[in-house]
């Protein structure tokens, strides 16, 4: 049942915690599996409500704001996708807008992200990967590897910093466990994690 989210090898790309690295550092492959989980997803939900009957329109937003927004946007704190998939991503948006609010297809959607009460994806995007940078220049760097690693001049709640030797810093964690690297092929069943995104 429980399987490694370490790595799982898909044609050139890399699966790493749910997340589909590649050696050039392209976003599509990760982007475009996220799409497709988002899509398959969405296709259950939008049964539970069909035109006239089925769920509130409030609680249809909240279906798509709490399932599939984070479904489509897991990655983006890191990963910036281009301009093509974005605008992929938004196509299937604007489909699940149409559904919250039952507009016409024919309906400008900037009328129906306001009828909806929800943004579009690049502004999303954008705040995902805001809050992700807040969250971690405010950390203390004792608590947190990710602050802990920053330069040092760079300005956080204290002057702690970790050596340069950086793999060194998951020594201190609670049992010793590093981290693997992304792209090792080692199961051992002491480097066996639950798995964050197992498809």
């Amino acid at each position: 049942m429980f399987q490694s989210h370490v790595v799982q090898l898909a044609g050139k790309a890399i699966k790493w915690l749910g997340f589909r690295l590649t050696d050039n550092g392209e976003t599509s492959t990760h982007f475009t599996k996220r799409l497709a989980l988002a899509q398959v997803a969405f296709l259950p939900i939008q049964r539970l409500s069909m035109p006239g009957k089925g769920l509130t329109p409030y609680g249809a937003r909240r279906m798509a704001k709490g399932i599939i927004l984070p479904i489509l946007l897991y990655g983006a704190e890191i990963f910036d996708p281009i301009v093509t998939m974005i605008d992929k991503m938004q196509k299937f948006w604007n489909r699940v807008l149409r559904w919250i609010t039952n507009a016409f297809y024919a309906t400008n959607i900037t009328v129906v992200s306001a009828e909806a009460c929800l943004a579009p994806i690049k502004l999303y995007m954008r705040q995902t990967r805001e809050m992700t940078a807040v969250r971690i220049t405010t950390a203390i760097p004792s608590n947190n590897i990710a602050t802990a690693m920053l330069l040092g001049g760079y300005p956080v709640v204290d002057d702690y910093r970790y050596p340069t030797n950086r793999r060194q810093a998951f020594d201190n964690n609670k049992g010793g466990m590093r981290p693997k690297v992304w792209n090792s092929t080692s199961t051992t069943s002491a480097q066996v994690r639950l798995p964050i995104d197992e498809v």
